[in-house]
């Protein structure tokens, strides 16, 4: 038995709203040497689940692509703009070595651990990785609360510890209305923004209720309190707090931070907590104000709630009821 077989059922995952610091979490995991932290956003849950149901063997092409990821980093893509350094990466070794666990599948769910395993093994090879005998692995996908069921049918529940990033609405929407990469073509509008942020309160709150090991962390409690917050963190997931818990990292390199202000920090800053909202025009943070507030944005909200409850429970009947 490899040592990933000590560890694969025990897994953290982050979610929240877009720039509410899920990236931020994920990078003060990063370097802890009890755990493995998936670097960039695990998407295979989108490609699979919600771009449409597929056969296995599609799953398994969607998934042989997700190493690109890496190559951008080390070509000048998307990834090195965003200051990733995955040059210790042997990407050959990684492709070759999940080729051959994906062949061994026969389940989508062995199909995902394959994944991870082959990821594990690869970051083994690096002199970067933290030693240290491992406990969990760490994905971050924002969206993937809406996929709690998926989650719950392959693991055991307990074994899943879920982290959802909240922030302030009005400051969150700030940082995604200024940002250059999400917002380049200028969606997102207070309309837009509303119900989406208004789903995901319900849906987290919902899952709050009724999973104990669904948490809820203020990303103004991660900036401005974050070795409070992340002794807390560190109790939930069962590992021991230490000070690369303090200092931000994708894969064990100093990370200067995503901030929507372009501003580059040097370990945790509360910097960014209201400044987003500060620097809307007032005609925009009271219209955000009245979104939020209207009736219609809450009906949306529910209706998109039931239409995702529709696709879970019934999911062969995904494409008429859309």
């Amino acid at each position: 038995m490899s040592d990933f077989d000590t560890f694969k059922d025990r897994m953290v995952v982050i979610t929240g709203f877009s720039k509410s610091g899920t990236t931020l979490l994920q990078s003060l995991l990063d370097y802890h040497p009890e755990l493995v932290v998936y670097p960039e956003e695990f998407k295979y849950f989108k490609r699979v689940f919600i771009q449409g149901y597929c056969s296995l063997e599609e799953g398994k092409e969607e998934v042989m692509k997700l190493p690109d990821q890496f190559t951008l980093g080390q070509s000048g893509g998307a990834a090195a703009e965003r200051k990733r350094d995955y040059s210790d990466l042997d990407l050959k070794f990684f492709k070759k070595r999940l080729e051959e666990l994906v062949g061994k599948a026969k389940t989508h769910k062995e199909v995902f651990l394959a994944y991870i395993e082959a990821f594990y093994e690869t970051l083994r090879k690096s002199d970067r990785f933290p030693k240290g005998v491992k406990k969990a692995w760490v994905i971050k996908r924002p969206s993937d609360y809406y996929l709690f069921h998926r989650y719950k049918e392959w693991f055991n529940p307990d074994n899943v510890i879920w982290i959802h990033l909240r922030r302030d609405p009005y400051d969150n929407f700030g940082s995604i209305h200024l940002s250059k990469t999400i917002n380049r073509s200028g969606k997102w509008t207070p309309r837009h923004f509303a119900p989406d942020w208004l789903l995901s309160e319900l849906f987290s709150r919902k899952l709050k209720k009724e999973f104990k090991n669904f948490h809820i962390v203020n990303y103004e409690d991660l900036a401005g309190q974050p070795e409070e917050t992340m002794r807390r963190i560190a109790g939930v997931i069962g590992i021991d707090f230490n000070e690369s818990l303090l200092q931000p990292t994708l894969n064990g390199h100093q990370w200067d931070g995503n901030s929507a202000h372009g501003t580059v920090f040097v370990g945790v800053s509360n910097d960014s907590v209201g400044k987003a909202s500060r620097r809307l025009a007032d005609e925009v943070r009271l219209l955000a104000k009245k979104e939020l507030r209207s009736f219609r944005n809450k009906v949306v909200a529910w209706w998109r709630y039931l239409r995702m409850m529709f696709h879970r429970h019934f999911p062969g009947k995904r494409n008429k009821f859309y």
